[in-house]
């Protein structure tokens, strides 16, 4: 006899905005529209619990604090502030202890979302930012891309990246005169945390500077060590994105940054120390990382 097993469709992203309160949902900007004839089969949960945006943060964000917020965003963004919001509220559903929050303390939300807005990241799927619970209140925890994306705000930073090392990796980095970086990745690699080495960060700036930043993987822990969202939050689901953001913000210590860098350092991201795995090299006045693979 055929095993019987009931499948059903992947909930999508307006599947649950319609359940928190916000049926009219437009596709995330950028985002592929979902293919209904496309989209996967699963296996129903045992216990499916659904988790809504609590009525009193719902009419917070369909009042005053909605204009609030739209009146904080950059200009190009306050058409789409609905957006905004509803992106951000994605995560609500998701996570029980954020959820907690929202229906305890929504005004923390609120601030959450303004902090995000005064500096125009876009909280939640994006990586631009996260919403992330600390006991009865929430954080805005800034992103990889949203640090890429304020590094790049001052007009004087040309680009601005970062990767993982891995332990298959051929990676080479050098500070000093004419900072560097040579990296081989290998296509056999487990690319996860386990097998992690550390993360670089590289910016060029419009003056023609280069500037190399280098974390060990020890160095990227003991920093996630110190953080309140350690436990939880975008460290636990998305910690390559982390560790990127690790090693650029140290980097950015060096660049310049917008004046509204500020909301982002109550408390989100502790203050890092300084690398003390460098050999200072005399014939070069350069300080070397060494080889890394």
């Amino acid at each position: 006899m055929t095993e019987k097993r009931e499948v059903t469709r992947e909930r999508s992203e307006a599947d649950t905005l319609a359940e928190m309160g916000f049926p009219n949902t437009k596709p995330l900007e950028g985002a592929a529209p979902l293919q209904n004839d496309a989209a996967p089969l699963v296996k129903a949960p045992k216990e499916a619990k659904t988790l809504a945006v609590p009525p009193a943060l719902r009419a917070m964000l369909t009042g005053g604090d909605l204009s609030a917020i739209q009146a904080a965003l950059p200009a190009a963004m306050k058409p789409r502030v609905d957006d905004f919001v509803r992106v951000a509220l994605v995560d609500i559903p998701r996570n029980q202890a954020l959820a907690k929050v929202a229906e305890q303390n929504p005004a923390s939300i609120v601030v959450a979302l303004l902090d995000c807005a005064r500096v125009g990241l876009r909280p939640g799927v994006l990586g631009e930012a996260y919403l992330v619970p600390y006991g009865q209140t929430c954080q805005a925890i800034l992103g990889y891309r949203g640090l890429q994306k304020l590094a790049m705000a001052s007009g004087l930073v040309r680009s601005v990246e970062a990767q993982c090392v891995y332990e298959a990796d051929d990676c080479e980095i050098t500070q000093g005169d004419a900072p560097s970086v040579r990296h081989v990745p290998s296509l056999d690699a487990e690319r996860d945390e386990a097998h992690c080495r550390g993360a670089y960060a590289v910016a060029d700036l419009m003056s023609g500077q280069r500037l190399v930043e280098w974390m060990s993987k020890a160095e990227i822990a003991r920093i996630r060590g110190r953080s309140r969202a350690s436990g939880n939050g975008p460290w636990v689901s998305d910690w390559t994105e982390m560790a990127r953001k690790t090693v650029i913000r140290r980097l950015a210590k060096r660049l310049p940054m917008p004046d509204d860098f500020a909301p982002f350092d109550r408390g989100a991201d502790v203050i890092e120390s300084q690398p003390v795995d460098v050999q200072a090299d005399p014939t070069k006045r350069a300080l070397t990382y060494g080889k890394v693979a």
